[in-house]
């Protein structure tokens, strides 16, 4: 499915790598001007240069910025005031036990996975009503439905990203839409590895080879939502519908 986003701004958070990361190309590769956003200078920086070498078509800004506060989260929208479109993905997790997960554990989960989210929507929502075009997705996940009792501290964060989600598309004057997470296991052996956690080269080659095949169903859910917007976002606010999607 093709679409032409040029002069549209997407801002994609976390995506130095992963899901962010293949959503900014995709994105840029249709004309956007994408910001791609992570925690490390440096990492971002190199993001966004090896992301202008793969068929961008739009400007790629590096912008880094530590979401899980409302300092960075400040930070991230004084250095880009506007944008068109907002891709909410930076989350973490982390496998524990009920028992062993303690406030920490939790509080950290809810300002990465939700709060950064309800910021930067509260944040950019208003412009995108001004200009009467606008697109809020939130990437949640399948463990916002089906609780996984190894990490439940992560599964109720992402239950409230598709809550968010379903209020703003009944409050706010533009399309806002969930996505599941395709690929649980994908970003399950990128942080695990980051742990120190050692997975064999068979198990790796596995989750990957799944990850590609999985992951086209939320572009092609995801794109079509931002076609379909194209053309009913235009004219009085009050002609934008808002929704909320899973890409199951």
């Amino acid at each position: 499915m093709q679409i032409a986003l040029a002069g549209k701004t997407a801002l994609i958070t976390g995506s130095t790598e992963g899901i962010g990361y293949a959503i900014a190309r995709q994105l840029a590769r249709a004309g956007a001007d994408v910001v791609i956003n992570g925690r490390s200078e440096e990492k971002t920086a190199n993001a966004a240069e090896r992301l202008k070498g793969e068929g961008a078509r739009g400007s790629v800004t590096a912008v880094a910025a530590y979401l899980a506060t409302a300092k960075g989260c400040d930070a991230l929208f004084a250095k880009v005031p506007h944008v068109d479109i907002l891709i909410n993905n930076a989350g973490i997790f982390q496998p524990l036990d009920f028992f062993d997960a303690d406030d920490e554990v939790w509080d950290r989960h809810w300002q990465v996975n939700v709060m950064s989210a309800v910021r930067l929507s509260r944040a950019y929502l208003p412009g995108m009503q001004n200009v009467d075009w606008g697109r809020v997705i939130f990437i949640a996940s399948e463990s916002g439905f089906n609780i996984p009792v190894e990490m439940i501290h992560y599964g109720v964060s992402k239950t409230a990203d598709i809550a968010v989600a379903r209020g703003l598309a009944k409050r706010a004057h533009v399309l806002v839409s969930k996505y599941a997470d395709h690929l649980p296991l994908y970003r399950q052996a990128q942080i695990m590895s980051r742990q120190g956690i050692d997975l064999d080269r068979s198990t790796l080659a596995d989750w990957v080879g799944r990850a590609a095949f999985e992951l086209r169903p939320v572009f092609d859910a995801l794109i079509a939502d931002l076609k379909r917007s194209m053309s009913c976002c235009r004219g009085t606010r009050g002609n934008a519908k808002g929704f909320a999607r899973s890409a199951q």
